[in-house]
Parts: structure tokens; sequence; C-alpha cells
């Protein structure tokens, strides 16, 4: 069975899930739902609900219960895989089947029937504009508001993550790795940047930038 707490791990898209509190584990399953995007971006968004006080979730039964016990101490687990056409029937069937087996779960409705993939408009009118929290905030911050949900990289992710950017890889890169050898093989000379940027057809500081190891300084 596949979990998910604070780590992410790979997990199969269409899914009935459960989640249970493991410092209160005689309370069993308290919140039984379905996705159609994997187990790790559901958690992402039952955190986002219970974290942010602007969400219409901030104070549902499920976000105090998160909020309650601490996102470190609720488990996600895959309770069934099955067809995206199946999950509002098995949804149903499920949180039926733990209600009637005593469970005090969570949730309000019976289940099913919920969009997957759509937005809502009403949601969508209330966020525009200044009725977005995020409204008016920098891009930084915009970036650590959402990496605050996912923990903190790996090295061998953040390793990814820069090679990714690095030389010709980079979506920015208006020159080519042979191109940048060419231009550092040459000795200096008055006029050199200006010659090379239009040679290059590019601006002279991308040429001293290069040739001064500014950019592409990994090779």
């Amino acid at each position: 069975m596949s979990t998910v707490s604070r780590k992410t791990i790979a997990t199969p898209k269409n899914v009935i899930y459960v989640a249970w509190c493991i410092c209160h584990p005689e309370g069993g399953v308290r919140y039984v739902g379905l996705t159609s995007k994997g187990l790790n971006s559901r958690w992402s968004v039952h955190l986002w609900h219970a974290r942010t006080e602007s969400s219409s979730s901030y104070q549902s039964k499920t976000s105090r219960w998160i909020r309650k016990h601490g996102p470190d101490s609720i488990v996600f687990s895959v309770l069934e895989e099955c067809l995206e056409s199946e999950l509002d029937e098995r949804e149903i069937y499920w949180i039926k089947f733990f209600r009637e087996s005593g469970q005090d779960l969570t949730n309000i409705l019976e289940g099913g029937a919920q969009p997957r993939g759509h937005r809502n408009p009403g949601a969508s009118e209330k966020m525009r504009g200044s009725g977005n929290h995020m409204y008016g905030r920098k891009r930084k911050e915009l970036m650590d508001y959402a990496r605050s949900f996912q923990g903190k990289a790996s090295e061998s992710t953040k390793k990814k993550m820069s090679d990714a950017h690095k030389g010709a890889l980079n979506a920015r890169a208006v020159l080519t790795e042979v191109q940048v050898h060419e231009i550092r093989a040459v000795e200096k000379y008055h006029g050199f940047y200006s010659q090379m940027a239009r040679k290059f057809n590019v601006s002279v500081p991308t040429i001293v930038a290069a040739y001064n190891r500014e950019t592409w300084s990994h090779i």
C-alpha cells in the first residue's frame, strides 16, 4: 500500500485513498477521498486548505483535524486503484463501508459527483484581484509559499534542477556550447566584443558575460 506523509513517492493517478493519524492509531481511518491526479498532488491540496485561512475549506472538519494533529502525523494511503470512470462509485462505497464499520470520518459528503479537472467559476471569481491572498506579492514570495508545502529539496534534486538550467538547456540561452568555445578561443583585441556580437547575432553584454565566464561557467 502506497503512503504519503511529508515525503513524496510515485503513486498511481486514479485512486481512492484514506487518511489517519499515526499519533492516534486507535482512531482508525478518518478520511476517505478520491483523486485522478495522484496522491502527492491531493496531499498538497489538503495541506494548502489546512494552512490557508482564506481557503473555503480552512474551517472544514478535515482541515481542523490536520491542524490539530500536525501534517507530520497525518498519513495518506492508497486504498484502491481504479479507472477514472469508477472513482465516484468507489468513493461512495468506501465512505459508506467505513461509516458502517464505526469509523468517525471527517468527510462531510457521502462521496462521488465531485468535479475533477475543471475550475469552479464561483471560486475563481472570489480569487481574482485583491480577493486572492497572494495578490500583490513578489514572485519570490509566491515560490516560497508554494515550496512550503513540499518540504526541502534533497541534494540530488537540487543538482538536477541546477543541471537543467545550465548552458543550452536554459530556456534563455542565446549561444551554443560550440559558439562559447569559439569565443573564448580568441584573444581579445580592440572591437572584439562588438565583432563577436555581430557574428553570432547577440548583444555585446552576452558576449562579455560568456567570455568572462559570468555565464556558461560550467565549461
